[in-house]
């Protein structure tokens, strides 16, 4: 279902929202999430600077940050051995996000 939200169609021409902009890659930070070794962070970062050039908002860059803070906290709470996985690929995005917010 993720797949299928990823290849539909963005009309270029409308003027959308930061946040919905970002649909891309909420699902890509929801995959990542799901399957930590799926996704690469790399590619979630891409797909927001994409938006950033579009929507000239950068400055919302720390509102994100905390969310993906939260997602580190709550997955450090898990025993799974899945959850190592998530974090490091967690605090990789926020390392990469948080260089772009310079």
């Amino acid at each position: 279902w993720l797949d299928k939200v990823l290849s539909a169609d963005i009309d270029q021409e409308k003027d959308y929202e930061f946040w919905d902009s970002l649909n891309d890659a909420n699902v890509l930070l929801t995959k990542l999430c799901l399957q930590p070794a799926s996704i690469h962070p790399e590619d979630i970062v891409t797909d927001v600077k994409k938006y950033w050039i579009k929507t000239g908002a950068k400055s919302k860059l720390s509102s994100g940050l905390e969310h993906l803070n939260l997602l580190v906290t709550a997955a450090r709470l898990s025993k799974q051995p899945k959850a190592k996985i998530l974090i490091k690929a967690l605090e990789k995005l926020n390392e990469l996000l948080n260089k772009e917010n310079v």
